[in-house]
């Protein structure tokens, strides 16, 4: 992921960091945890189409049926009409994986996990 946000993806080069990809790796990119008897899924958001964050959320990842390999749902809590910001508990996005914090940490931005930001 590093070098995805890197201008010349060479090795020899000097790869300044395109703002445009580390913004959207840093605003888009989540996890969930499925439970104990599943790893973290983690995924990416098209722009436009993340949530936002709220103690309050009126969103929830579940497992998909047929388990976390065939994907995860998006499930409403409550009704969400036309016009309505979808809202998201970043604090169940659980821990970054270890690419990601050196990427928070590289590029200094912020994430949507606990403790990469300061609003969870």
């Amino acid at each position: 992921m590093l070098e995805f946000c890197r201008e010349d993806r060479s090795p020899t080069s000097f790869n300044p960091a395109r703002p445009d990809l580390v913004g959207y790796v840093s605003d888009y990119f989540y996890g969930f945890n499925p439970g104990e008897s599943s790893q973290m899924w983690y995924g990416i958001w098209v722009p436009g189409n993340g949530l936002n964050h709220s103690i309050l959320p009126n969103t929830v990842y579940r497992t998909a049926e047929g388990g976390v390999e065939l994907g995860i749902d998006l499930v409403a809590l409550t009704d969400i009409y036309d016009g309505d910001e979808m809202l998201d508990d970043y604090r169940r996005h659980g821990s970054p994986p270890d690419w990601a914090a050196e990427f928070s940490e590289e590029f200094g931005v912020t994430m949507n996990f606990s403790g990469y930001n300061d609003f969870v």
